[in-house]
């Protein structure tokens, strides 16, 4: 069946016959045939909310596209356009309205923002990191530092690294990865990063205090620069 045999069908008799035209011994269309009928039983069950169903139908929708070859490339108008018919047809075949939809998806959007606002105030709450270099008295060894990275206990594991370096040459980079810190904690704070965006960064001063940590002790130059070093000059 081609795109526009199915859209056809899909305008004038609905989605369901236009499904059942496609060649369910086809093992994609058995699985896509597969999550439509799950996707109903569950909504009927309750088990699924209508949020959920949004997300997953549209799901369905792409991976039917992705099946009528002969479609419009994925980057056209026409091929948003299309999707979009699709799924608006999953929802009427599951019984949702339109307006029951907006309203669900309004109310997710609401919690979510209600949470990242709770999250914030709860971040801005948090005293300032104390980054100064831990006493020498006080130091753990290398393995305790791995393990208070291990633990993101990065605050800590800094102090001690900043510790550990003084009076090397790579106590200035341990330096200044501590300021990096505090700049992306403050970023954290105030909302400025992205969730995806400071979890990398994270692990890459995690891995970049792990690197310092095993250096050569008092090697006045170390070999190449890294990404942060290359950041900051």
């Amino acid at each position: 069946m081609t795109k526009n045999d199915f859209f056809q069908l899909m305008a004038s008799a609905g989605i369901s016959p236009a499904l059942q035209k496609l060649p369910a011994k086809e093992p994609e269309i058995q699985l896509l045939l597969g999550r439509i009928e799950r996707l109903e039983k569950s909504l009927k069950s309750g088990q699924f909310t209508t949020q959920g169903a949004y997300i997953e139908r549209n799901r369905i929708a792409y991976a039917l596209m992705h099946w009528l070859k002969d479609g419009p490339p994925e980057e056209s108008p026409e091929h948003g356009e299309s999707l979009k018919e699709i799924s608006n047809q999953l929802r009427d075949l599951f019984g949702i309205s339109a307006e029951e939809e907006a309203a669900a998806l309004e109310a997710g959007a609401e919690s979510q923002r209600l949470a990242e606002e709770s999250r914030a105030k709860y971040l801005q709450s948090l005293p300032e990191d104390d980054l100064s270099p831990l006493p020498q008295g006080t130091l753990s060894g290398k393995n305790e530092i791995r393990q208070l990275v291990a633990q993101s206990e990065l605050a800590l594991a800094l102090r001690h690294l900043l510790a550990h370096t003084e009076g090397t040459s790579r106590h200035g980079e341990a330096a200044k990865l501590a300021e990096m810190f505090k700049a992306l904690r403050f970023n954290e704070k105030t909302g400025l990063i992205a969730p995806e965006a400071l979890s990398m960064q994270y692990h890459q001063i995690a891995g970049e205090i792990l690197s310092l940590l095993d250096g050569p002790e008092s090697d006045p130059e170390i070999k190449g620069k890294s990404w942060w070093r290359r950041l900051w000059g």
